[in-house]
């Protein structure tokens, strides 16, 4: 597995749970949308998501108008992002 997108209004965070050995395994590339409302409405914080990686060894970056990316951290989360997740 080289790369994952995730986009399951609320349930990214137990997907990547989830992905755990892939994770261990594989460290793929993550694209991951992030929302205010829907992790709240799942249960989480916007920055649990971040939080879980972190360990893994991934860095952060906020995919923004024409494809820039911004490094990010978890303090730094708008209301509603796509987040690219890489390990160094």
């Amino acid at each position: 597995v080289d790369m994952i997108k995730l986009d399951v209004e609320g349930g990214e965070l137990p997907a990547l749970i989830g992905a755990q050995q892939t994770l261990r395994r594989s460290s793929p590339a993550i694209i991951v949308e992030i929302g205010e409302e829907t992790c709240i409405a799942a249960g989480y914080r916007m920055g649990d998501i971040l939080s879980f990686l972190q360990p893994y060894g991934y860095h952060f970056y906020r995919i923004e108008r024409k494809g820039r990316l911004q490094r990010i951290e978890a303090s730094d989360l708008r209301k509603f992002q796509n987040v690219y997740c890489v390990r160094h």
